[in-house]
């Protein structure tokens, strides 16, 4: 069983949270608990994106936990982003027909300069 790696990196304007592993029912809320910490900071960002490029396995718990990230940084006028898809998110945003829900960041998602947080957690 794989576990759910998150880690961020900012800029002065934007958050990037990398999603790696298995974003499932069981890690779902470790992500939406970073995404609501990273909303509350203090320091909210203009852009949230998520790089999902190293979602290995994604499931509807994970879709709901996306969705609900998106609707909790809407709540703040904050645009989400995802990037990277991977092949397992991409696969389920088509078979749900949810793709068009989300914006998606340029490239992998990378924000120039921006610099690693010192938060990382594996879940």
């Amino acid at each position: 069983m794989e576990t759910l790696h998150l880690s961020a990196r900012r800029t002065a304007d934007t958050a990037v949270l990398s999603v790696a592993g298995e974003l499932d029912m069981a890690t779902a809320p470790h992500l939406l608990a970073r995404v609501d910490g990273t909303l509350a900071d203090g320091r909210l960002p203009r852009v949230l994106v998520l790089d999902v490029g190293a979602t290995v396995f994604i499931d509807a718990a994970g879709l709901g936990a996306l969705l609900a990230a998106q609707r909790a940084a809407r709540r703040l006028d904050v645009p989400l982003r995802l990037s990277g898809a991977s092949e397992a998110v991409d696969r389920l945003l088509s078979i749900t027909r949810t793709r068009h829900c989300f914006t998606y960041a340029e490239a992998d998602g990378d924000a120039p300069g921006a610099q690693p947080d010192r938060r990382s957690e594996t879940a």
